[in-house]
């Protein structure tokens, strides 16, 4: 029998992740590519190679993230348990995405070792809170 709470809070953290993955995709997006944002003469032309790197990183990051969390929502009745991992890495994803832009307002030097660090430091504190969630 499945536990009806234990859905309920693994659907309300997808529909949350999912919202907030929508959000970063979409701001992002309209950072990157509005009018001049590409060119070089926009603004994206200031940024270091780093920065720039970061920021499509984000953008990478925060769709898949959008993208699990959307699977997820619709296989959760009939694949549960690919619902819970689409849920894992859709929150995985959308958390390095928000560490990736800002690790870009850092030092150029040390944007990429900081972002790498988070993340490795915040993948165990996510598969705990995860597995909290889901089990």
């Amino acid at each position: 029998m499945v536990d009806k709470e234990r859905l309920f809070s693994h659907r309300k953290l997808t529909e949350t992740v999912f919202v907030t993955a929508a959000q970063g995709a979409l701001a992002l997006f309209t950072f990157l590519f509005a009018p001049g944002g590409g060119s070089s003469t926009g603004y994206l032309s200031t940024l270091s190679h780093n920065s720039k790197l970061l920021l499509r990183s984000a953008v990478v990051l925060n769709v898949i993230g959008f993208l699990c969390c959307l699977y997820s929502m619709l296989l959760h009745d009939r694949k549960p348990g690919a619902s819970t991992i689409l849920t894992g890495v859709g929150c995985a994803t959308t958390v390095y995405g928000f560490l990736a832009v800002m690790g870009v307002v850092l030092h150029d030097h040390l944007m990429l070792w900081v972002f790498g660090g988070a993340c490795i430091a915040s993948t165990p504190a996510i598969a705990i809170f995860l597995k909290k969630k889901t089990h």
